[in-house]
């Protein structure tokens, strides 16, 4: 199978898995990975969502929602996100290999969502999350 893009939410019912495990998780099963936010991922793997899907409930907490599904990686996508997001999307990967064609990008120190002084969402400058 190809390597193509897909989406992945996690949401913690009781309490939240340490995202060590998950990081881990997204490491064993795709080539490139990010987390935008606490709960959702995007990961670049020629593994089926049905393997995904069945991988990462085995490393929740039982009773957490997942959802895994296919991002078509034909439609530009858009919506506002910080410029290091759209940089990853951005890269050039090999849809055989999963390997990106750049040096990987640095993610920035863990994120806070509930640190309203840190403009996550720069509802003032809409050009800035496009691409």
């Amino acid at each position: 199978m190809m390597y193509r893009l897909l989406h992945i939410t996690i949401v913690p019912i009781l309490a939240p898995t340490p995202q060590n495990v998950i990081q881990k998780r997204m490491s064993d099963l795709g080539r490139d990975w990010m987390s935008y936010n606490a709960f959702c991922w995007l990961l670049w793997t020629n593994k089926s969502i049905l393997t995904v899907s069945e991988m990462v409930m085995g490393d929740v907490n039982p009773g957490d929602q997942v959802l895994v599904m296919g991002v078509n990686a034909t439609e530009v996508p858009n919506g506002r996100l910080p410029e290091w997001v759209w940089a990853w999307f951005n890269r050039p990967r090999n849809p055989f290999t999963g390997e990106v064609q750049t040096p990987a990008i640095p993610a920035p120190e863990a994120l806070n969502l509930f640190d309203q002084s840190q403009d996550y969402f720069p509802l003032n400058d809409p050009g800035k999350a496009q691409f």
